[in-house]
């Protein structure tokens, strides 16, 4: 084996490993493209899916959320869990609390003895 025959595997080896390097070159820069491409169209499908739901939603067709009565029903209400009848009153009487009552639970939660 001569020294031409050498040199010229060589050369032969370096032209494949640069065209090897060149096509990993260009399937990354591809790969990126695509990536970068696929991304935008994902966004564009997200934001043109919110558009045709808001569109093709009409206004007032969802039902409105009761949050409780109001106006005379409200006052209704609050009149009936404010007053106490004087029947009620009258049957309870004053009533009276002792010192000794306040604290009729240790500080567990349960009844003191």
């Amino acid at each position: 084996m001569g020294k031409a025959s050498r040199d010229k595997r060589e050369a032969d080896r370096r032209q494949k490993i640069a065209a090897q390097r060149a096509a990993a070159r260009r399937a990354q820069a591809r790969r990126r493209v695509l990536i970068a491409v696929g991304s935008v169209l994902a966004v564009l499908a997200i934001v043109i899916t919110f558009v045709v739901v808001k569109v093709e939603s009409k206004p007032g067709t969802a039902p409105v959320a009761s949050n409780g009565p109001t106006g005379a029903a409200l006052a209704s209400v609050v009149r009936d869990v404010t007053t106490i009848p004087a029947s009620v009153l009258d049957q309870v009487g004053a009533g009276q609390i002792s010192r000794s009552s306040i604290g009729a639970v240790n500080p567990q939660g349960a009844p003191r003895s």
